[in-house]
């Protein structure tokens, strides 16, 4: 069995040179006696003085030498220092190192890898690259790597990758790191050819989906789903069924005691009826998000991208959408409606039953056109609903199409934090008026009372609707500033 050999210090000096030189030409050939004018082997002098300094504070970006000698004619060392162990090498005439089984890179200012680069080095079987500016990576540039099974890519600010397989010709590579990089431009062909890989790293977990055959990608979760589960825990698989029968048999049960029990205001009550209507539809989609969950049980990350891009993820997550604004609008009309009827109580602004119906028809079209505008063009909107696995369009990527992020960003950021301010200074003002008048002449507390009976149960339901609404302003608003939220 052929055995590899390991890059010797100078060995390994004279090949980062040579590369150094070839990817970047203001970098300096780096070269320094090893005994100079009388001082000690290891040791140079500061400049015309007898002072000798060990050699590993030569060119270290530190002044030591009271002249500041040791800091002459550096030039630009980016990078070297950390290689070398902050050692000024011995220039030396190249060497064969085709035989090299281990090669490192890392902090070298590497700007591109040119094709071919490594062609070579037939016997590489690790090679590490981190801490470098390699923008983009071309597959040629592991031409002739057939025998590598460590590649290691951390935080070089890798944005794109080829759309030809990264394996075309590292065919044994088996452990993949490309942690601590925000990759745009991610194609599913990248890496399904990669058949010996096992162990992948991502700085976020659902670039995992790309690779659905590798056993163990890092990270497994995104608070939400992990490697194996479209819910990662027991906690959320739980909460999922219990909130979806809430939902919709809650819901139901209201329907039904709102259509047998004689209601004060006619109105009020249908209003209520399609609340609970469009509240239906999300936990529908609560519980076929239940039941993908058992499906997917086990096996999330080999269907993750086929469920993300598949008609049912796209149609619960209309559901989820639609059943959202149709809500935060009806809510709103409700709350200006009780809004204009106690503090304007005689201004006969009180809405009929014609009125009504065209108000309810219109919420529930806006719905119909908010949740739907997104699935008409692909181009413009991407895969809206698929953007995770739970199919709901709330937390930014840098894979999302412009357009998308700008509409997401429109709707929870813009109407539906719109329609919540406006509720909270509806609210605010019937509660000052009825205080400041406190209902001193009869006539205006005969007039009132039932209004304000009604107003105050309402206001319980649409402060729990509030509360839901909070959560999802702060993670869109972190997920647009980049901000890390703990579990995604």
């Amino acid at each position: 069995m052929r055995s590899c050999a390991t890059l010797t210090l100078t060995d390994f000096a004279v090949l980062i040179l040579q590369l150094q030189l070839s990817l970047a030409p203001r970098v300096p050939i780096l070269a320094s006696k090893l005994m100079m004018d009388g001082c000690p082997l290891g040791q140079f002098p500061c400049g015309n003085t007898s002072v000798c300094l060990p050699q590993m504070l030569q060119c270290n970006g530190h002044r030591d030498c009271k002249n500041g000698a040791d800091e002459d004619h550096c030039g630009d060392n980016s990078g070297w220092a950390d290689i070398f162990d902050r050692t000024i090498i011995k220039k030396a005439e190249p060497q064969d190192l085709t035989d090299a089984c281990c090669m490192s890179l890392k902090s070298n200012d590497l700007r591109e890898l040119p094709d071919d680069v490594f062609s070579k080095y037939a016997d590489l079987q690790r090679l590490f690259l981190q801490n470098n500016s390699i923008h983009t990576v071309s597959n040629e540039a592991f031409s002739g790597l057939f025998r590598l099974k460590k590649l290691s890519m951390v935080n070089t600010s890798l944005v794109q990758l080829s759309e030809q397989s990264l394996c075309n010709y590292m065919p044994l590579l088996s452990w993949l790191d490309f942690a601590e990089n925000h990759i745009e431009v991610l194609n599913y062909s990248s890496l399904m050819t990669c058949g010996e890989l096992t162990v992948l790293y991502f700085k976020d977990f659902h670039y995992c989906s790309y690779a659905p055959h590798v056993r163990k990608c890092k990270p497994n979760t995104d608070g939400i789903s992990s490697f194996e589960d479209l819910l990662a825990n027991m906690i959320l698989r739980v909460s999922v069924w219990v909130m979806a029968f809430i939902t919709c048999f809650g819901n139901l049960f209201v329907i039904g005691m709102r259509s047998c029990i004689r209601a004060e205001n006619n109105l009020h009550a249908v209003c209520i009826k399609v609340l609970c209507c469009a509240d239906c539809l999300m936990g529908v989609y609560l519980f076929f998000l239940g039941v993908f969950d058992v499906k997917f049980r086990g096996k999330y990350n080999r269907n993750a991208l086929l469920w993300m891009e598949s008609q049912e993820c796209r149609t619960i997550g209309f559901l989820a959408m639609l059943s959202s604004e149709v809500s935060v609008l009806l809510l709103t009309y409700l709350t200006l409606e009780k809004f204009l009827v106690i503090v304007f109580p005689f201004s006969h602004l009180r809405p009929g039953k014609f009125q009504t119906g065209v108000v309810l028809v219109s919420i529930w079209m806006l719905g119909l056109i908010i949740a739907g505008i997104p699935l008409l063009n692909d181009d413009i909107f991407g895969n809206y609903y698929g953007r995770n696995g739970v199919c709901f369009p709330l937390h930014s990527d840098r894979l999302e199409k412009l357009a998308a992020k700008g509409y997401s960003t429109g709707i929870f950021l813009g109407l539906n934090l719109l329609a919540f301010l406006v509720i909270v200074l509806c609210y605010s003002s019937m509660f000052y008026s009825i205080y400041k008048t406190g209902f001193n002449a009869t006539e205006v507390r005969n007039r009132l009372h039932k209004d304000v009976a009604v107003a105050n149960r309402f206001f319980f339901i649409v402060f729990s609707d509030a509360l839901c609404w909070i959560p999802i302003f702060l993670v869109k608003t972190f997920s647009l500033l980049k901000m890390d939220i703990p579990g995604m």
